[in-house]
C-alpha cells in the first residue's frame, strides 16, 4: 500500500471490488489505535462504507480483542450447557 488515508480523502468514490475496499479497510485499521478508531477512520473516507466497515471492524475487532483479552468467553458464554 503506497498510501494513508489522509492522501486518498478527498478523491476516494464508492468501489465496492477488491481492489477498491479491502487495502483501504486495511490503512483504516493499521491508522487505528482501538477498535472505534478503526471504525471512524474507515467512516471519514466515505465511498462503500458497509463493505469497507465490515472489513475494517473484523479485523480490529480481533486485533483489539485479543489484545486486551476480551475474548475470552465470547464464544462459551453465549452457548448454553448440554
Amino acid at each position: 500500500m503506497d498510501f494513508t488515508l489522509d492522501s486518498i480523502r478527498e478523491t476516494y468514490t464508492f468501489d465496492g471490488s477488491c481492489q477498491g475496499s479491502v487495502s483501504q479497510a486495511v490503512a483504516a485499521f493499521l491508522e487505528s489505535e482501538e477498535f472505534e478508531d478503526a471504525i471512524r477512520n474507515i467512516i471519514s473516507i466515505g465511498g462503500d462504507c458497509d463493505t469497507t466497515g465490515a472489513i475494517t471492524g473484523s479485523i480490529a475487532w480481533i486485533y483489539y480483542a485479543v489484545q486486551s483479552g476480551a475474548y475470552e468467553g465470547w464464544v462459551t458464554d453465549l452457548l448454553r450447557p448440554c
